[in-house]
């Protein structure tokens, strides 16, 4: 375990300062709304926040290749989340965009459990800016969960498991972006089922530097087999600035 966290955290370091040296966009975000559902014992506020560095780079006038670094936290009364996260799309054709994201995710649900995520995801993105997007995001994890209540040797319950993201987007008139559709993991909720988030999330770009933002989540729990049930729906409101 600590080889995997040693390693993971190298990585991600050397991303990050390769991101500050050729950032071209900084963006820093601030997020409020409610948490609640699984692993809550009842609806409390969350505050999270996080920078964003974008640098692009053209090879032979032919490809751009862009990379969107993220770290983040979420903040509530029951637990606190870390993560940090990169993405870097190396093919990029008029109608069609490849990339791929690595985050670690860790998790302290406090009194309860210590818990890591790391997670591989290819991005795949169809359309073009006139028309209808469509996003469809595949990944892989390693999920590494302590909990404080088991004995010594067996607090460690390594686990793997495999998600999914796909939603619709349109850009309106440049300064409307609406997203919505089906996934299984959100920004600092991994679960190792495939449990279902139905999600609206709507952005408004004010000016070059500032943009607000509003996300909507159903949750659902084993929604793909008979004891599917409602487990909790989140509103989130954001607001990010450009420097």
């Amino acid at each position: 375990m600590k080889f995997i966290l040693k390693k993971s955290f190298l990585i991600f370091l050397t991303l990050f300062l390769f991101t500050f040296v050729f950032a071209k966009e900084e963006k820093l975000t601030f997020v409020l709304g409610t948490e609640g559902g699984t692993f809550y014992d009842g609806t409390v506020v969350s505050v999270g926040g996080g920078f964003s560095h974008k640098y692009e780079l053209n090879f032979f006038n032919v490809n751009k290749f862009n990379s969107f670094n993220t770290y983040a936290f979420q903040a509530t009364t029951k637990n606190i989340d870390l993560l940090l996260k990169s993405t870097c799309y190396f093919l990029s054709l008029p109608k069609f965009t490849l990339g791929f994201s690595g985050i670690y995710h860790t998790l302290f649900l406090f009194n309860v459990c210590f818990e890591h995520d790391i997670i591989g995801i290819a991005n795949l993105v169809f359309g073009s800016k006139e028309k209808l997007f469509f996003i469809l995001d595949l990944s892989l994890s390693h999920k590494g969960c302590v909990i404080y209540s088991l004995s010594p040797g067996k607090k460690y319950l390594p686990q793997g498991g495999f998600g999914f993201s796909m939603a619709f987007k349109k850009i309106i008139l440049d300064d409307w972006k609406l997203l919505a559709g089906l996934k299984t993991y959100e920004m600092f909720r991994y679960p190792v089922s495939l449990n279902a988030i139905l999600f609206f999330e709507g952005f408004w770009k004010i000016n070059p530097k500032f943009e607000m933002s509003l996300g909507l989540y159903a949750r659902f729990t084993d929604l793909y087999s008979m004891t599917a049930f409602f487990d909790y729906f989140s509103v989130k409101c954001g607001v990010s600035y450009v420097f």
